[in-house]
């Protein structure tokens, strides 16, 4: 069983994820080439993936979107990396956490792939606009790795917030 102070670690470790994705993703390139240079980060820029790994990752983003959609949780699960299946041990917790936290992509109705890009480990973060039957349109932050195998798997999923701290 999980302590109350597991939770709080989880919390944080979710917020500063989102935090260097969305400090990733908005400073602008001060790099000549397909490199950008983010304090102790190297950063690939979009263009520097291969177009086949671009295809593959929101191919795998598109399926587990489905999934989620369809409430095929064992789908949904498989399509994630071993971060989120120690995190979340059964499918059911899976969908759990992706209805009750994660309802913006959970509810969704549409969505619209954003920027993508590469960090120096290989690890890709894609954002995407996603409409949702609850409010305005929300922004999602997917988080790939590659698998022991060399596929894709989605490791983290967040959801931005607005500035009074609501999801959006």
């Amino acid at each position: 069983m999980k302590s109350d102070s597991d939770g709080h670690y989880g919390l944080a470790l979710s917020l500063l994820g989102m935090a260097l994705a969305a400090f990733i993703l908005t400073r602008p390139s001060q790099a000549a080439d397909n490199q950008a240079d983010y304090g102790p980060f190297l950063v690939v820029k979009h263009n520097a993936l291969e177009v086949s790994d671009k295809e593959r990752i929101q191919s795998l983003i598109i399926r587990q979107l489905a999934a989620i959609k369809e409430r095929q949780s064992d789908e949904a699960y498989a399509l994630t990396t071993g971060a989120l299946h120690q995190k979340y041990e059964t499918a059911n917790q899976f969908m759990s956490m992706m209805r009750f936290s994660r309802r913006p992509i959970y509810n969704h109705v549409s969505y619209k792939f954003l920027d993508q890009a590469q960090v120096q480990d290989g690890t890709v973060i894609q954002r995407l606009e996603i409409r949702h039957t609850h409010g305005a349109p929300a922004t999602a932050i997917f988080r790939l790795q590659r698998t022991p195998d060399g596929e894709w798997g989605i490791d983290s999923l967040s959801i931005l917030e607005d500035d009074e701290g609501q999801e959006t």
